[in-house]
């Protein structure tokens, strides 16, 4: 495997990881794995980044707590209702519509550019997704696919055009509402896990960003 197949398929992994935890309500299976060795592993990897090793280490914290609580999985899912299925002013809905609209309503600008784009690189996300075209799980399935099209370059000039993709898409439809999503969940998540999920996920946005931009200088 070459060096750059690696490295595409570390980074769309990694996103649709990230668009599994925040797509919905965590499985037993699930849960199970977060509690694997293989997924401590895996965290421990990110966590040797200087950029990431804070929120991994929230993340594995909370992680270890959940083991704790008397019925994990049940208090994760209360916990997932609480941060992002209630209204914008008690949760934190995970829709870019919702931080970039003036009205702060569901189904906005975002939501049509987003579902143009779905269609334009032939991504069907019907089978997978009930949900708006912006919600944050779905956004970060497509820089997944973004990501792994990168391989079908056939030369430099090809690939710098998907990294060029990949950067305009998390700059005008991640790193644009990410921040404020963040704090959103931190204020509303009691317990942490999901506060500690999309701060990773903010600096794994913002470190892949500036990858992207140095290689495309």
């Amino acid at each position: 495997m070459d060096e750059l197949t690696q490295l595409c398929q570390t980074r769309s992994e990694i996103y649709w990881w990230l668009s599994t935890t925040l797509a919905t309500e965590l499985s037993d299976e699930q849960l199970g794995k977060y509690q694997s060795a293989e997924i401590q592993a895996f965290l421990q990897g990110l966590a040797a980044t200087p950029a990431l090793t804070a929120p991994v280490e929230k993340l594995i914290s909370s992680l270890a707590a959940a083991n704790l609580r008397n019925d994990a999985r049940l208090e994760l899912c209360a916990d997932y209702a609480q941060v992002f299925l209630g209204n914008s002013k008690s949760s934190a809905p995970p829709y870019e519509s919702v931080f970039t609209s003036e009205n702060g309503h569901l189904m906005q600008e975002a939501y049509q550019q987003m579902t143009a784009l779905l269609d334009e690189h032939n991504i069907n996300i019907n089978d997978k997704y009930s949900e708006p075209a912006d919600h944050i799980a779905i956004q970060l399935d497509f820089m997944g696919n973004l990501i792994l099209k990168t391989l079908d370059s056939e030369s430099e000039e090809a690939i710098r055009a998907h990294f060029a993709l990949q950067h305009d898409f998390l700059q005008t439809h991640l790193l644009n509402w990410l921040g404020d999503f963040e704090m959103k969940v931190k204020a509303c998540d009691k317990f942490g896990f999901y506060a500690a999920v999309v701060a990773l996920l903010l600096a794994f946005a913002q470190l892949d960003s500036d990858w992207l931009e140095t290689e495309l200088d």
